[in-house]
């Protein structure tokens, strides 16, 4: 089952925030995600479906008679498809980050030093900056 949520439901979901964001405040027809992921209309419906239980979509219309629309992504759908923050993917960028700054720092002292953050991060410290982060983020958003 992690194939199908690779394979259809993550590139629908990311499809559609691809769509959203491209065309805020406006419903997203089943049609747009099918053309926009090259997928056939009944995957792209399975998809949509399956989506709304997490939930990361709220969606109109119906899906009985092919009208059905996403009028928006969720929170958590933000977040799986990678388009809103998470502890673990801020974890990843500051890894990144940090390794690239070493690479352009001229200063050997401080290049070494940015290597082995980013090496640390890259070996498990991820974990816990990540746990940090989602703390934060807990905190922010009143949790």
């Amino acid at each position: 089952m992690t194939r199908v949520w690779y394979e259809r439901d993550l590139r629908v979901l990311q499809a559609i925030v691809q769509l959203k964001d491209e065309n805020p405040g406006q419903p997203i027809p089943r049609e747009d995600v099918a053309e926009t992921t090259g997928m056939d209309e009944e995957t792209v419906r399975r998809a949509i479906y399956s989506l709304m239980d997490e939930p990361y979509l709220e969606t109109g219309g119906s899906l009985i008679d092919n009208h059905e629309y996403v009028k928006r992504v969720l929170g958590n759908g933000k977040r799986a498809a990678e388009f809103w923050p998470t502890p673990d993917n801020v974890a990843e960028l500051l890894r990144d980050a940090l390794l690239q700054a070493a690479e352009r720092e001229p200063d050997e002292e401080k290049r070494g030093k940015l290597r082995a953050l980013g090496a640390w991060l890259a070996e498990g410290g991820r974990d816990t900056v990540s746990g940090a982060f989602g703390s934060m983020l807990g905190t922010l958003l009143g949790g």
